[in-house]
Order: C-alpha cells, then sequence, then structure tokens
C-alpha cells in the first residue's frame, strides 16, 4: 500500500529502518515534482524555510519537515539544492547529504533535535541575516549577478 510522505518522515525520525518501498514511494514523488517543474516555462526558484520552532511540535512539524525535504530535491542550483534554513531561535542551513536514501536525509534532521537545534521562537531577522550571509559567501553573489528565490514559509 501506499505510504503518506508524512508518515515515511515521521516513521524515520522515530528510528525505523530502511524501507525499500518507503524510499521508492519518496523517490517516485520527487521524480514526479522534477517532471512536472521541468516542463514549465519558467523554473521556479524556491528555497524552503522550515519552521523548527517550538510551536510546531507534533503534526505540523512533521509536515514543514515533510515539505522542506521534498522541495529541496527540485532544487537545480548547486549552492542551494538539498539544503533548507530551519526557521527557530538560531535559524539554520542545512545541507543534507547527496546521492543518498531519504531515511539519510531524515537521519541527519534528527541529529539535530539531540544537539537543541530544534525549538526556541521564529526569527525572521535572524534566518534573513543567515541567509544574505550565506548569499554573500556564494558564487552567485560574487558574481555580481542577482539572485532570485523566494521562501517557502510553514507556518503553523
Amino acid at each position: 500500500s501506499v505510504t503518506d510522505l508524512s508518515t515515511i518522515i515521521q516513521r524515520y525520525l522515530t528510528g525505523s529502518d530502511l524501507d525499500v518501498v518507503w524510499e521508492a514511494q519518496w523517490s517516485a514523488r520527487v521524480d514526479e515534482l522534477k517532471s512536472t517543474v521541468s516542463q514549465l516555462p519558467t523554473k521556479p526558484k524556491i528555497f524552503p524555510m522550515v519552521d523548527l520552532s517550538s510551536s510546531m511540535s507534533g503534526s505540523p512539524m512533521i509536515y514543514a519537515i515533510t515539505f522542506g525535504l521534498y522541495t529541496s530535491q527540485i532544487i537545480d542550483d548547486t549552492n542551494f539544492a538539498n539544503r533548507f534554513m530551519s526557521f527557530s531561535t538560531e535559524p539554520q542551513l542545512v545541507k543534507l547529504p547527496e546521492n543518498s536514501t531519504l531515511k539519510d536525509k531524515v537521519d541527519v534532521m534528527r541529529e539535530w533535535t539531540g544537539h537543541g537545534r530544534w525549538g526556541g521562537s521564529s526569527c525572521c531577522g535572524c534566518c534573513g541575516c543567515r541567509l544574505l550571509s550565506f548569499l554573500h559567501q556564494t558564487v552567485l553573489f560574487k558574481q555580481g549577478g542577482g539572485v532570485e528565490f523566494f521562501f517557502i514559509l510553514i507556518i503553523k
């Protein structure tokens, strides 16, 4: 049977072992989204911001993580691919392992829980500063070209 993507994320976050069926379901959905995006006349500029603040406990956080991981998989730009920003007291740019299983990506996120990086408050200004700092360090900004993107802000 088909498992809801957020259920897969929740099970991996709680320590489930690698499941090849879940991995295939995830990959199929990512491939489906990539195919849809490739047919658009203009590729969307997406950079996910995942709300990991304390107000997002339970299901809302699982949905936010699912959507953030899902959208991070369709970004073509190497500076932003497999990344998202955590929306929390001290926002971080999270780099997920490339060419790895969904479980490996979720395990990176799960490690964050043990380091106190989830929770706290939502700091929009902190996120903006962190993103500008990252942009300043990337080739995109140093080449003098404009950077066009928008946030997907997931709010409960």
